[in-house]
């Protein structure tokens, strides 16, 4: 009669072990990688969209003073940059809050409104006013903007 001496015991050796612990590691790591980069994308896309409505809600309320009084809304284009961080849907007079951020859900946007005379002789009369929304935030470690121009003219 042969005794046989060999192990036959199975199951996983060390180094399988540290190799299958190695695989589910680097798993883990591209899912959280991924999950990380689409919650950054997301937000910025949300603050991407929320800095558009600012600047365009800044808009609208220009022509709504353009329309006011063309006379008032002239005499304030001279290049001078307002802060405009105030809630235009309750405001009835020129804001400039001198820097600060909106008031909002999340505090991080800054609203500036530049008004420039544009009456070049032959391409615009004396009656014309550029206008630049620029809305930024901070996003990650820079700055992002959206930047909305336009020019209004004495229409009445």
């Amino acid at each position: 009669m042969k005794i046989n001496t060999q192990n036959s015991e199975s199951g996983m050796s060390l180094l399988e072990v540290g190799v299958s612990v190695g695989v589910v590691v680097l798993v883990l790591i591209g899912l959280i990688s991924a999950v990380t980069q689409a919650t950054a994308a997301a937000q910025f896309a949300r603050n991407k969209a929320t800095a558009t409505k600012y600047a365009q809600e800044a808009m609208e309320w220009l022509r709504g003073q353009r329309e006011s009084s063309w006379t008032a809304f002239y005499d304030r284009a001279n290049s001078t940059t307002y802060h405009m961080n105030c809630d235009l849907y309750v405001q009835t007079t020129w804001c400039n809050s001198g820097g600060g951020v909106i008031d909002d859900e999340f505090d991080i946007f800054d609203r500036q409104v530049t008004l420039t005379r544009s009456g070049i002789t032959g391409v615009y009369n004396d009656d014309s006013v550029h206008i630049q929304v620029v809305v930024s935030w901070p996003q990650g470690s820079r700055t992002e903007d959206v930047i909305l121009e336009t020019d209004l003219t004495k229409w009445q």
